[in-house]
């Protein structure tokens, strides 16, 4: 999908008719002046705003939800597209290996034949060589250079360092000062 068309599919989406934040500021100033003694919540006239600024508000939280609604969906199909891609992708490259082992095949079997076309031709080349490591390629552990009696001369040492941050949580929640560290606490929206 193109930047056009996501953007297009995306601004097609369902929006709410009034901004919510809008309608929840009209709606909470309306609180706030019968909370302060400013407005009589008796009065017909206070009555309808109020029923007015509900209503709003209750259109754009409708209006939200299937926005969310919506950004969860597109996320969702969004996954399901890169894994379907990969898969594509995977499949094309096991074809174009297929083709060309088949072609190499037939090239070597019968040397003599001029493989040329109307602008290009195909010809045979030797690759340089590549190292085909035993063990594939699986990630270099201390147990494949033990079973496999790999010299160390042969081993770029990787140093990689990783944060446990289960064991900092637990400190930051005992009280312990990492100056270098805190908790934050984030915020979700969930539709009920």
């Amino acid at each position: 999908m193109t930047k056009k068309a996501q953007v297009h599919a995306l601004a097609s989406m369902p929006r709410p008719e009034v901004a919510l934040r809008e309608a929840a500021e009209a709606l909470a100033a309306i609180c706030a002046m019968i909370d302060a003694g400013e407005a009589d919540p008796r009065s017909a006239t206070v009555k309808a705003l109020f029923d007015v600024a509900k209503g709003g508000l209750a259109i754009s939280v409708d209006g939200a939800i299937d926005f969310k609604r919506g950004l969860d969906q597109e996320e969702a199909k969004a996954v399901a597209a890169l894994s379907f891609w990969k898969a594509r992708k995977q499949m094309i490259v096991a074809m174009r290996d297929a083709f060309d082992e088949k072609l190499i095949s037939t090239m070597t079997e019968n040397p003599d034949v001029p493989y040329r076309g109307s602008l290009e031709e195909f010809a045979v080349r030797t690759n340089p060589p590549a190292v085909e490591l035993a063990w594939g390629d699986a990630r270099l552990t201390e147990k494949l250079i033990d079973d496999h009696g790999i010299c160390l001369a042969y081993v770029r040492p990787k140093v990689s360092y990783e944060i446990d941050k289960v064991a900092v949580a637990a400190d930051l929640k005992k009280g312990v000062e990492l100056p270098w560290a805190k908790l934050r606490q984030g915020k979700r929206v969930e539709t009920k």
